[in-house]
């Protein structure tokens, strides 16, 4: 009877955590999932899983929701909890912003506030986790943002996330997966055609391979030609590598990474692209403080002097502006350096005059520019001095040329009593002249 009790015993404390687990998830028939995840069918049937998944963020128990958003879309699921989605307003499926598009870093970087202090980070043990995410929601449920600081503000002062949001779904996303067993060359599916992923389903996109369009277009010209079931004994394994890079990796890390916006490749591409194309970037300046010239390349002749005084007077007083026609470029100089620092932090990357996209660069030191001509041609003058050392005279006739160490030429005076040196240069009869006796011309 001891045994006995002992065993309903444990049986009863088992069976209290699980009741706490319980208490403690979210069984909230909400769900938060943005129109790409959802898919271009406006009806959509889900399956509800009551408190039969873990959220990767808070680790708590959750009802998830299992769907398929199309015919030729993979099955999708939640994998967050409510809760934890509206805390950073993302959603459950593709853990990307609702209201942008993007991924959680990007906004982080353009529009969150994280207040004085900077967002919370999430505690490491079950404990500390399980109170932080109490206390944001219930902190939701009061209207508030939570101790996370994961408000957001009021305005995107640069317009960065206006110009890199996405206005329409993207449907691609909904796409199936690579086939893993394709990859190694073992899929027995692919020859009777009921492998849903790719491209034994027929789908040849690879997006995997977007960096490299060489690669990308030899896949696909292989596949429409030889079919999936012959390239995949084929495949070249560089193709192989390059793919397994994409999809290979922790799932669990890339989930956490994606939502609290740390060490996500995505973000960092998006972000990488928007310096470059909407002047994100910055653009060193000289340690030099007397540098306030800036060097403007790609200047055709539609843009003139005037263009270049429109586009850069705001930013502070020009002292002059050169053109270089033959350099296909100009200098614009500032009277003060706070001004050239201002113009090159405002137009760099963002510098359009007449609809053509120009350079901005930094000028370079006119002392050290001047002293590397001055070598340059002092350099050639020595070159061309010894070449011709043979050949060259004082004017009159009265001393040679003769070549002295280092390269350099020295005049010395004729010889008393010695003859009229002559050159062949100083030969006028080869140019149809007539000499006289004295040897002077007729």
């Amino acid at each position: 009877m001891a045994g006995m009790s002992g065993g309903f015993g444990g049986s009863s404390v088992s069976q209290t955590k699980r009741d706490i687990n319980l208490q403690q998830g979210s069984n909230d028939d909400r769900w938060q999932i943005c129109e790409t995840c959802l898919g271009p069918n406006p009806f959509v049937r889900m399956m509800k899983l009551p408190m039969s998944r873990e959220c990767k963020i808070s680790t708590r128990p959750y009802t998830a929701f299992r769907f398929r958003p199309g015919k030729e879309a993979r099955w999708k699921e939640t994998i967050i909890c409510y809760e934890v989605a509206v805390a950073k307003n993302v959603c459950q499926v593709c853990l990307f912003d609702m209201q942008f598009q993007l991924p959680t870093a990007v906004i982080d970087k353009y529009m969150r506030d994280k207040g004085e202090g900077g967002a919370a980070d999430v505690p490491e043990s079950d404990v500390g986790r399980d109170y932080f995410w109490n206390q944001q929601i219930a902190a939701q449920e009061n209207g508030g943002t939570g101790p996370t600081g994961m408000k957001m503000a009021g305005y995107d002062p640069s317009g960065t996330l206006l110009k890199l949001a996405r206005t329409t779904p993207y449907y691609e996303r909904n796409r199936a997966k690579v086939c893993s067993f394709w990859l190694g060359g073992s899929c027995n599916r692919v020859e009777q055609g009921s492998c849903p992923f790719r491209p034994c389903n027929g789908d040849f996109r690879f997006p995997e391979l977007n960096r490299d369009e060489d690669m990308k277009r030899k896949l696909n010209e292989m596949l429409k030609s030889d079919g999936p079931a012959k390239v995949m004994k084929l495949l070249d394994p560089e193709i192989k590598m390059k793919i397994k890079e994409q999809i290979s990796g922790n799932r669990d890390e890339k989930i956490r990474s994606r939502y609290h916006g740390r060490d996500d490749d995505l973000a960092k591409s998006i972000m990488g692209r928007a310096d470059e194309r909407l002047g994100g970037g910055s653009l060193a300046a000289p340690a030099d403080k007397s540098i306030t010239t800036l060097w403007v390349g790609g200047v055709d002749e539609s843009v003139s002097e005037s263009d270049l005084r429109d586009c850069f007077y705001a930013h502070g007083e020009i002292a002059s502006v050169r053109m270089v026609p033959k350099s296909s470029c100009a200098f614009v100089t500032y009277t003060t350096r706070s001004g050239a620092e201002l113009a090159c932090e405002r137009l760099h990357n963002r510098l359009t005059i007449k609809g053509q996209r120009l350079k901005l660069q930094w000028g370079k030191p006119q002392k050290s520019r001047i002293q590397g001509e001055g070598q340059g041609q002092a350099a050639a003058g020595v070159a061309a001095g010894a070449a011709g050392a043979a050949y060259a005279a004082p004017r009159g006739g009265t001393g040679a040329a003769v070549p002295v160490a280092g390269g350099g030429l020295a005049h010395m005076p004729a010889a008393v009593g010695s003859e009229k040196v002559r050159y062949a240069s100083s030969d006028s009869s080869a140019w149809g002249s007539k000499m006289d006796g004295r040897g002077g011309l007729d």
